[in-house]
């Protein structure tokens, strides 16, 4: 008896639940909605750089805006939060670029 074909978007939530990797592709959401969430103005200094264990780490361009964004860290990651489906970001970690 033939199984009728499935189309590949009924199949990969499936397969990625399966083996592990919807959490990671959930977390990383967060790299592509960076710099929406954020606003044109941040986007300019900001650089989505990875994530690691539910920690985003972004580099900065500047030790002024560095500053700044550690004061807004609790409202960003709310709000890419919002953005995600079930994995969140738990953090977020802002690095100086080297010159």
């Amino acid at each position: 008896m033939r199984k009728e074909p499935q189309s590949i978007d009924s199949i990969l939530p499936i397969a990625l639940k399966k083996f592990g990797l919807k959490k990671g592709i959930d977390q990383h959401k967060a790299l592509i909605i960076w710099n929406k969430v954020v606003g044109e103005e941040i986007a300019s200094h900001t650089k989505p750089g990875w994530i690691n264990y539910g920690i985003l780490w972004v580099i900065v361009d500047d030790p002024i805006w560095h500053q700044e964004l550690g004061f807004l860290k609790p409202q960003i990651i709310e709000r890419i939060n919002q953005h995600l489906d079930q994995t969140k970001i738990r953090g977020i970690k802002f690095i100086q670029k080297r010159r």
